[in-house]
C-alpha cells in the first residue's frame, strides 16, 4: 500500500521510527513557530532541496529526534520511490461526492504533461471491462438519448487496440473529449453491475476521477480545438457534460441544485461553442452526419431547459435559435459516410405510417424502413422527436397566457387552447399512442412483443405522461375561473372535464412505467421523484378535487376514487423509494413524495367524508376565511381550486378541516431548491418547510 506523506509542520520523526518513544512533547505553536524542523512533505522530489544543493536525505537526517537511526540508503530510496507513486495517484485523487467541489491537482510544469498523460491513459479499464460498462450505459439511456449508439462503439473501437486489450498508447490530447465523456458513460454503467459492490464502487471512484482529469485537459486546449475543421472534439465536450446531467438524473446522491447547476453550465457551453447556429451557417464546413448530431445534442439541451422552466414557470434563458430539426433516422443508418442527398431522400427514410380506423393493431410500429437490414422499425429518435414537437406546442401555449406576476389576467379563448392540445396528440408517432398503451396488460399489446425492443414501453409510458402532464397543467388555469368571467360555469366544467381524462391517461400511464422493469433502474430524484411524482401528485389532486366538489351522486365519482387510490399506491411506492435512499444516506429529511402522500390521503378521507355526510343528508360547509392554500409539495405552486357556481358551499375548500403538508411559502427558485430538497450535508437535521 503506498503510503502519504503528512504536509504538517507539528509531523516529528515519532511517527516514522518503529519504535515508539516512551513519552512525547506536544508542542504548542510558539514553539513550531521557533522549530528548525522543516515540513516532511515534499512536493516532487528533487525540486526545493537540489535548487540549494541539499543532497536528497538530508532533509530526513535532520528531522530525527535522536540522531541514532539514521535511514539505510535503500530505505530512503524506498522512500522516495513511493513518494513518488504517491504523487502520481494524486493526479486522479478527486472528491466524488455529488457536489465533485475538488478536482485534482494541475500537473507541475517540470512533469511533462507526456508523462501525465500517458499514466492517465494506463488506468482506464480494459477493453473486455470497458464492453461491459457500456452496454449497461445504453440500457439506461433508453429513456434519454443522449448517446448515438453506433458512432460512439466506432470511436470507443478506434482507441483500444485488439492486440493488447487496453487504448492505444499514441493517441493524443485530442481525444481527451471523448474520453471525458467515455469515463462517465462507464461510471453510470456501474450502477447495473451488482457482482461486488465494493469493487464497483473502487471502480466508480477512478472513473469519476479520470473523468474529471480529461475535462480539465480538454476544458485547457478547447480554445484552440472548437473553431477547428475536426467538429468531434467540441462535440465530445459538450457531450461530456450533457453526461454529467444525465448521471445526476440518476444517481440518488446527487441534489435537485446541483442537476441545475449543471444544466446551466452545459448552456454557457453550448452557447460558447455555437450550438445554437445552425450548422449550414457555420463558416467552417462539416459533413452532414456532424451537423446532425449538432442539432441532435443542441434539441436534446432545448427540449430539457423547456422542461424544466415549465415545470417551475420561469421565463427562458436561451437566446434565439434557428437550428433546424433533426431528422428521424433509424441509428444504424445514420454513419459517419451518409450523404445530404441520402437524409433530403425522403424515400431513404421511408415513413409508413399506418394509420387506419379499421382498429389498433394497424396503428402499430414499425414506422420506418431501416435500409440497412431491409426491415422495418421504430427508430430510436422517435422518442426524442415526439418530444421536440411537444415542446414547441408547449411554449406557443405558454405564450398564451398572461405571466403571473402581469397585471393583466385575462386568460385566452379555451377554444384555441383545446386546438392546441390536440395537436399533441396528432403530432406523436402511432406506437407511442396510449391508446396501445393501455393494452400493455394484455397478450395482444405490440409494444411488448418479442421482436420489439424493450424501450419502445417506457418510451410510450413518459411520452403518455408528458402530455397528459401538460393538459393538466393547461386547463388548471380555467378551474378557479370567477362567476363574472364570460361563460365561466361552461368553461371551467369543459376544462374540468379535459382534465379529469388526462389524470386518468396519466395515472395509467405512470402505473405501467412504475411496475415495468424501467422502476428498478437507477434514478435519482429528478428523474423519478420531482418528474415522475410530481406528475402523479397533480392527477391524484384534480380527481379528489372533483370528488369532494361533485360528491358521490355523480356518476363519475366512482372512478375519480379508484384513480385517486392509484395514485396513492404510486406515491407510496415512490414514497418507500426515497425513504429508503434517506435511510441509506442517513437524512431526516422528509421527501416531496411522503408530503405528497400524505395530503392526497387526507384528501380521500375528506371525500369519504362528503360521501358519508350525503349519505346521511347533511352537509359540510367550510368558511371562505379560513381557506388556505394547497400547495404542491415539489414546486410549491398553488393548486387552484374548482369553482362553483351554485349556491351550494363549494367542497373543494377543504384545507381547515385537516392538518396539510408545510405551507412552501418559497419565493425564489434558490429557497425552492434548499427547502424542498435539502442537500445530504443537511443529513440529520430537520429542515423547515
Amino acid at each position: 500500500m503506498i503510503r502519504r506523506r503528512d504536509n504538517s509542520p507539528s509531523l516529528s520523526i515519532d511517527h516514522l521510527e518503529p519504535e515508539p518513544e516512551p513519552a512525547r512533547i506536544k508542542r504548542s505553536r510558539a514553539v513550531l513557530a521557533k522549530a528548525k524542523d522543516k515540513c516532511v512533505y515534499d512536493p516532487w522530489r528533487g525540486g526545493e532541496k537540489r535548487r540549494h544543493g541539499q543532497p536528497e536525505n538530508e532533509t530526513i537526517k535532520h528531522l530525527s529526534s535522536n540522531g541514532n537511526h539514521d535511514r539505510s540508503s535503500i530505505e530512503n530510496r524506498l522512500s522516495q520511490v513511493e513518494d513518488s507513486l504517491a504523487r502520481i495517484e494524486s493526479l486522479l485523487v478527486n472528491d466524488s461526492s455529488r457536489h465533485h467541489a475538488a478536482l485534482p491537482p494541475s500537473i507541475p510544469l517540470r512533469h511533462t504533461e507526456k508523462y501525465a498523460w500517458s499514466y492517465l491513459i494506463t488506468q482506464l479499464p480494459p477493453v473486455s471491462l470497458a464492453q461491459k460498462l457500456l452496454r449497461n450505459y445504453f440500457v439506461l439511456d433508453s429513456l434519454l438519448r443522449y448517446t448515438h449508439q453506433p458512432s460512439y462503439q466506432r470511436r470507443f473501437r478506434r482507441i483500444y487496440s485488439t492486440e493488447s486489450g487496453r487504448v492505444k498508447s499514441d493517441i493524443d490530447h485530442s481525444a481527451s473529449s471523448y474520453l471525458a465523456s467515455l469515463c462517465l458513460t462507464m461510471a453510470i454503467g456501474t450502477t447495473l453491475d451488482h457482482e461486488d459492490s465494493h469493487d464497483s464502487s473502487d471502480l466508480l471512484e477512478r472513473l469519476i476521477s479520470l473523468h474529471h482529469r480529461f475535462y480539465e485537459i480538454s476544458e485547457t486546449i478547447l480554445p484552440s480545438h472548437c473553431r477547428g475543421p475536426d467538429p468531434e472534439f467540441a462535440y465530445y465536450h459538450l457531450h461530456s457534460l450533457m453526461i454529467r446531467t444525465q448521471r445526476a438524473l440518476m444517481d440518488h446522491s446527487s441534489s435537485l441544485p446541483q442537476t441545475w447547476f449543471e444544466q446551466g453550465k452545459i448552456a454557457n457551453t453550448a452557447l460558447f461553442l455555437g450550438f445554437h447556429q445552425d450548422p449550414d451557417d457555420l463558416e467552417v464546413q462539416i459533413s452532414p452526419f456532424w451537423k446532425e448530431m449538432r442539432r441532435r445534442i443542441w434539441w436534446l439541451l432545448a427540449v430539457g431547459h423547456s422542461i424544466i422552466i415549465e415545470k417551475l414557470r420561469l421565463p427562458t434563458t436561451f437566446p434565439p435559435s434557428n437550428v433546424q430539426k433533426p431528422v428521424l433516422i433509424p441509428d444504424d443508418d445514420f454513419h459517419e459516410d451518409i450523404t445530404q442527398p441520402q437524409l433530403d431522400d425522403q424515400s431513404f427514410i421511408s415513413r409508413i405510417f399506418s394509420s387506419t380506423l379499421t382498429g389498433v393493431v394497424d396503428t402499430t410500429p414499425p414506422e420506418v424502413l431501416v435500409a440497412s437490414t431491409g426491415k422495418t422499425a421504430a427508430p430510436e429518435w422517435a422518442f426524442i422527436d415526439a418530444k421536440i414537437d411537444s415542446t414547441r406546442i408547449v411554449t406557443e401555449i405558454s405564450k398564451m397566457f398572461p405571466h403571473p406576476s402581469s397585471q393583466n389576467s385575462q386568460l385566452p379563448d379555451i377554444t384555441v387552447v383545446d386546438d392546441l392540445i390536440d395537436q399533441l396528440d396528432a403530432q406523436r408517432p402511432p406506437h407511442l399512442s396510449f391508446e396501445i398503451l393501455s393494452t400493455a396488460q394484455t397478450r395482444d399489446c405490440p409494444l411488448t412483443a418479442p421482436d420489439q425492443p424493450p424501450w419502445i414501453l417506457p418510451q410510450a409510458c413518459v411520452c403518455n405522461t408528458g402530455k397528459a402532464s401538460v393538459t393538466l397543467n393547461t386547463y388548471q388555469r380555467y378551474l378557479s375561473l370567477s362567476p363574472d368571467a364570460p361563460n365561466a360555469a361552461q368553461t371551467v366544467q369543459h376544462a374540468l372535464t379535459r382534465s379529469l381524462a388526462a389524470a386518468h391517461r396519466l395515472l395509467i400511464s405512470s402505473e405501467i412505467f412504475v411496475w415495468h422493469i424501467t422502476f428498478r433502474w437507477t434514478e435519482g430524484k429528478s428523474l423519478f421523484s420531482w418528474n415522475t411524482g410530481s406528475k402523479i401528485f397533480a392527477a391524484g389532486v384534480i380527481v379528489a378535487l372533483a370528488a369532494i366538489r361533485e360528491g358521490p351522486k355523480n356518476g363519475g365519482w366512482r372512478g375519480w376514487m379508484g384513480d385517486l387510490q392509484s395514485a396513492e399506491g404510486l406515491l407510496k411506492v415512490l414514497s418507500d423509494h426515497a425513504s429508503k435512499e434517506n435511510k441509506s444516506q442517513r437524512s431526516t429529511c422528509e421527501s416531496a413524495d411522503s408530503k405528497a402522500l400524505t395530503i392526497l390521503r387526507q384528501l380521500h378521507e375528506r371525500a369519504k367524508s362528503q360521501a358519508y355526510l350525503s349519505d346521511v343528508g347533511l352537509s359540510m360547509t367550510t368558511r371562505s376565511n379560513d381557506e388556505e392554500k394547497l400547495l404542491d409539495p415539489y414546486t410549491s405552486h398553488d393548486m387552484s381550486r374548482i369553482s362553483t357556481f351554485d349556491n351550494a358551499p363549494s367542497q373543494a375548500n377543504m384545507s381547515k378541516a385537516f392538518r396539510m403538508a408545510e405551507n412552501y411559502a418559497l419565493e425564489e427558485l434558490e429557497a425552492f431548491l434548499t427547502q424542498v430538497y435539502p442537500s445530504i450535508e443537511a443529513s440529520g437535521e430537520e429542515t423547515e418547510g
